[in-house]
């Protein structure tokens, strides 16, 4: 995601497909356009899972989703300082766990209304009290 013009955020991976216990490993490409002041460069592994929950409101039955995390990893990549206007190459290595949260089967997930889990890597530049210089893409897990 661009940054209001601040700049671009690129993650080049060394494959698309991982299986448990494997390392995600790739490149965070950073553009800066101008100079920006920022906490830090990171990049996360993670893995969320959409959960549907039925409620009752005044007697009528309503649904509520939300995104829950069930794995995440965090690497820092960089420190906070003064970026100048520049391109940025990281490497970065994030280790899937042994065990994957297990995925819930089609009867399971229509009950227990707990979508498919869904892998993520997710690298920015962290701007404080402005917005983030972000990119997130989806990997394939399993």
């Amino acid at each position: 995601m661009l940054g209001f013009g601040k700049g671009d955020m690129r993650i080049d991976l060394e494959k698309g497909s991982f299986g448990a216990g494997e390392k995600v490993r790739g490149n965070a490409i950073l553009t800066l356009k101008k100079p920006q002041k920022a906490k830090q460069v990171r990049v996360i592994l993670l893995a969320e899972q959409n959960v549907t929950r039925d409620t009752y409101n005044q007697g009528r039955p309503t649904s509520q989703s939300t995104t829950e995390t069930v794995f995440r990893y965090e690497v820092q990549l960089d420190g906070e300082r003064e970026y100048p206007a520049s391109l940025y190459e990281y490497s970065f290595e994030l280790p899937l766990p042994d065990q994957l949260p297990k995925q819930p089967g089609l009867v399971s997930s229509m009950f227990s209304g707990r979508g498919k889990i869904k892998w993520y890597v997710d690298a920015a530049l962290d701007i404080p009290g402005g917005f983030d210089v972000s990119k997130k893409v989806q990997i394939n897990v399993g």
